[in-house]
């Protein structure tokens, strides 16, 4: 019982140092957002999650594996100053864990105890001061290394793949960000029925352990001889507190209920069952009608109803309660776009941008909207502006194509072409903007090529 105690407390310090590790650098790399939300205050409590600390160890804990408890933060990427900054935030916290790991093997370095866990004899006569403890300390090492391996995996939604995602081109991303909801279960799956995998990542662990100084003779006998039952039972417990805290929380605060109604409502989001979202969100901003993202996500559903005045009445909500909410902005002019509300689109794109800057989205569709409005050049230096910030976006490349083919600057528009298609291959589009300018020059031949191009990538585009 006192080896899964260690295991369950250092658990939660592992949760912490992951999480943390995440928010730090994330502040530093430009979402000063974590710090509002205390994640930068080392409290258990702001991580918990009622999907990541509830639903998923209940779900592992029924299919008789280690219901690790697990946590999450909200980090704003588009604040993020670049790719690298992306990456570097998803690489902390497995980082972060190492390092604890790392921390955790120093007292096995301690003189007095060294030749106590180097001589096994008096490891199996129980002649090791709290053998217990020790052993729980190395197996919660273990443990974390086993798990920061896993979370390195490049797979949807593991820290792994979050570090190559940014540098993947747009369309892979979105292929795979289709898998982000079942791949922890898909995962799991793959380590309980593939034993050799999972074998193998515990072998490279454990391996690593050793090489911190942590006797694999107290790895073996934790693994061997701990009541594994314990642990589950203490787990269980822990998650059960867990849940009464959830609770009485949601009694005295509606803090808790509004995190699990934005929680539901934005499940249903991605599942596209809109009517199951909007009243998940229509009793979130009853019973918080100061929660701006309640607003915004109730504004989401009804864009997607294609009910656009009352999403734009939601919007505005949440921009009343936080005028320097950009994405409220953003949305609102999306939404005003599709009403071919262009100029009133435009203000909306421009609070976006004085709210977040380097917000490209903004920078791409408020070039879309000056090119519908006939202001060229202002939309030209949109479309620059978003290749500043994010040079491998392909649709501003293909839009700058377009407009320097209108005022017959060819050769810069071949460029911009040529980009596009660097940076998103089959892009159709591109291809038949491309058989447009070449055509307008007079080279029919590859313009007819170009054409052919588009049409072999998608056999209907009219």
């Amino acid at each position: 019982m006192l080896t899964a105690i260690v295991l369950c407390v250092g658990w939660i310090l592992v949760i912490c140092i992951h999480e943390f590790g995440h928010a730090v650098i994330a502040y530093y790399g430009g979402d000063t957002s974590v710090k509002e939300k205390g994640y930068l205050s080392f409290n258990p409590l702001n991580y918990a999650h009622p999907i990541h600390s509830l639903l998923i160890p209940v779900i592992f804990l029924l299919f008789g594996a280690i219901p690790l408890p697990g946590a999450a933060v909200y980090i704003e990427k588009h604040r993020l100053r670049s790719r690298f900054w992306v990456s570097a935030v998803a690489a902390a916290g497995p980082i972060a864990n190492l390092l604890l790991a790392v921390i955790l093997s120093i007292p096995f370095h301690a003189v007095p105890l060294r030749s106590v866990f180097t001589d096994a004899s008096l490891l199996l006569k129980g002649q090791l001061p709290f053998g217990s403890f020790w052993i729980g300390l190395a197996c919660l090492i273990t443990l974390t290394i086993h798990v920061a391996i896993i979370n390195l995996l490049p797979i949807p939604p593991l820290d792994g793949y979050g570090i190559i995602q940014p540098w993947l081109p747009k369309n892979i991303q979105n292929k795979l960000q289709q898998f982000s909801s079942v791949g922890i279960f898909i995962l799991f799956g793959i380590l309980k029925f593939v034993p050799f995998l999972g074998g193998f990542l515990l072998i490279i662990s454990g391996l690593i352990a050793q090489l911190l100084g942590v006797p694999l003779s107290l790895v073996l006998m934790g693994y061997r001889y701990i009541a594994w039952e314990y642990i589950s039972l203490t787990f269980a417990l822990l998650l059960i507190l867990v849940t009464v805290y959830w609770l009485f929380k949601a009694r005295h605060n509606h803090n808790s209920i509004y995190r699990i109604f934005h929680v539901l409502g934005n499940l249903f989001i991605h599942y596209k069952q809109y009517s199951k979202a909007l009243v998940c969100f229509d009793k979130l901003v009853k019973h918080q009608p100061n929660y701006y993202e309640g607003w915004f996500n109730q504004g989401n559903v009804f864009m997607y109803l294609e009910r656009y005045e009352e999403a734009i009445a939601c919007y505005d909500q949440a921009n009343e309660l936080r005028p320097e909410y950009h994405l409220a902005w953003y949305n609102k002019g999306i939404t005003l776009s599709k009403m071919g509300e262009n100029q009133l689109a435009l203000n909306a794109f421009e609070q976006t941008i004085q709210s977040q800057p380097d917000y490209y989205q903004a920078w791409y569709n408020k070039g879309v909207t000056l090119s519908k409005l006939n202001k060229i050049d202002e939309s030209l230096f949109a479309y620059n502006e978003v290749i500043k910030i994010n040079r491998d976006f392909a649709p501003a490349w293909m839009n700058r194509g377009v407009l320097l083919t209108d005022l017959e600057k060819y050769q810069e528009a071949a460029f911009s072409f040529e980009q596009a298609h660097k940076y998103r291959s089959g892009y159709y589009e591109v291809f038949h903007n491309q058989g447009i300018m070449l055509s307008k020059q007079k080279h029919y031949t590859e313009a007819i090529y170009a054409f052919d191009q588009a049409m072999k990538i998608k056999s209907d585009y009219i």
